[in-house]
């Protein structure tokens, strides 16, 4: 992951490594995870990778600022909400998980009956959980999946920009969506073909 200048890098050494791309030399390395760091990401001035010992550590200026135990088996993904005071956790458990960054806290769980390949936070505060081919929208308030956005194979991404969600799939293919704000579904999509084969 690149912020600003620095590019942090992890692995199956446990460490998060930061490189500047200016001098080309190594800034240090952070320690935290007891296995291979698999996620790295960045909200504000803090860095947080997760990793295959189900911990997120969260790093501020090159140091260790907290190291929490999220789940017991590994994390398969990561996101910060954009007020940068809420995260959501899922892992190979099946569990969704909340977290308040203010105090640390755990504030909600949810026993899901498949692994998600990705979680995001939607624009309207509920959830988008990857599953395979489809988007599941849960909503957070009743507790439950809402509607269900379909792709045409397995998506292998999604980044969530203001009120629109693109994603790619295993097929090549990009989609374009402009997001309902306060409603579980699209209200639009563009889709195209940009390569021939899996689009990572």
């Amino acid at each position: 992951m690149i912020s600003k200048h620095l590019l942090y890098t992890g692995g199956k050494d446990e460490l998060l490594r930061v490189y500047s791309l200016k001098t080309k030399n190594s800034e240090g390395a952070i320690p935290g995870q007891s296995g291979t760091i698999t996620k790295i990401l960045e909200s504000e001035k803090y860095i947080f990778s997760a990793g295959s010992d189900g911990r997120v550590v969260i790093s501020k200026e090159h140091q260790l600022y907290e190291n929490l135990t999220c789940h017991p088996s590994q994390i398969i993904d990561v996101d910060i909400h954009p007020t940068g005071r809420m995260m959501v956790t899922v892992a190979l458990d099946k569990k969704i998980k909340l977290w308040n960054l203010m105090n640390m806290k755990e504030v909600y769980h949810k026993n899901l009956m498949k692994n998600v390949d990705f979680v995001r936070f939607a624009p309207d505060n509920n959830l988008l959980l990857c599953m395979m081919e489809n988007i599941a929208v849960f909503d957070t308030k009743s507790n439950s999946i809402g509607a269900v956005i379909e792709h045409d194979a397995r998506i292998t991404d999604i980044v969530v920009k203001g009120n629109y969600i693109i994603t790619s799939d295993d097929s090549g293919k990009i989609y374009l969506r402009l997001y309902a704000a306060g409603k579980t579904e699209a209200l639009s999509t563009i889709k195209f073909q940009a390569f021939d084969k899996r689009v990572k």
